[in-house]
């Protein structure tokens, strides 16, 4: 099976735009004086404005299908005779962008795998898988932890219409390497199967666009869609990551790039990098299409 280009639908869910434009009135007679007498008219409008619009996203999230052309379960498609040049790591088959590079993140304390970052041109996205309820919904409350702790830390976080629903948008407050404080933004992208979340998080050029189908986020919007996850059938709690495993393809190049890259240290009597990615073991294994 091979899945090609999807295009954003032309029509956009007025549903959500409807629910945000609708002033939020406080009547004392019908929620009870006693219950906001001491309170700061203020703060229960906000409080109330914030609540009924974080109301409108979750209807928004459940408002169709928007898995209709992927991301996929493994039980959803047929891989059999497929041409498209596919990576299997276990959890997710991935479709690498042509030209893209493909990292992989471990943990440290479990030595296990928890994240791929495919880096195209100046933007990157996140990949990773998790375990979920049966029930749909969940993105909406690991949504509203995310806001709250952007938010804490002095950053801004907002919801938008995106093409798997709802799009979280943060602009994260973080410490550069000279000790200064800069701006990180991300878009992040979810899709909930059957008892799985999807979660895919772009940074660079790509965070900052609103766009989806373009030439800029058009081949992350195609490598998201094009997601096969294979979750298994072993129960695991909510929330726990679904380990990714490197195919022996992998393994082949990435012990070829370090010999290559020792070699070559050898030669300049230098200290190979290990990669800037956060904590934790880094494998990166160019993909060319």
């Amino acid at each position: 099976m091979i899945f090609g280009r999807k295009k954003k639908s032309a029509e956009k869910a007025d549903e959500i735009e409807e629910a945000l434009e609708q002033d939020v009135d406080l009547d004392a007679d019908e929620t009870g004086s006693d219950d906001v007498e001491d309170a700061d008219p203020d703060d229960v409008d906000a409080d109330d404005s914030e609540s009924d619009e974080a109301d409108a996203w979750r209807e928004f999230d459940l408002s169709k299908d928007w898995r209709a052309d992927g991301p996929f379960d493994i039980d959803e498609v047929d891989l059999v005779d497929d041409e498209a040049n596919r990576l299997d790591l276990g959890s997710l088959i991935i479709t690498p962008i042509p030209g893209s590079e493909l990292r992989l993140q471990m943990s440290e304390p479990k030595k296990e795998i928890v994240s791929a970052l495919m880096i195209s041109g100046q933007s990157a996205m996140e990949i990773s898988v998790f375990a979920a309820p049966r029930t749909p919904g969940m993105w909406a409350d690991v949504r509203a932890e995310l806001i709250e702790q952007t938010t804490s830390t002095g950053g801004v976080a907002e919801c938008a219409e995106g093409p798997f629903g709802t799009e979280l948008r943060r602009r994260m407050r973080v410490q550069l390497p000279d000790g200064k404080t800069g701006i990180q933004p991300s878009r992040m992208w979810v899709a909930e199967g059957p008892r799985w979340f999807l979660r895919g998080i772009l940074f660079g050029p790509t965070s900052v666009s609103e766009e989806w189908d373009d030439d800029l986020v058009g081949p992350f919007f195609d490598a998201f869609s094009d997601l096969i996850v294979r979750r298994g059938e072993d129960p695991r709690p909510s929330g726990e990551v679904l380990a990714l495993h490197v195919p022996d393809e992998l393994k082949e190049q990435a012990a070829a790039q370090q010999l290559a890259a020792q070699q070559e240290a050898a030669k300049k009597d230098e200290t190979k990098d290990d990669g800037p990615i956060g904590e934790g073991g880094v494998m990166g294994v160019a993909r060319q299409g």
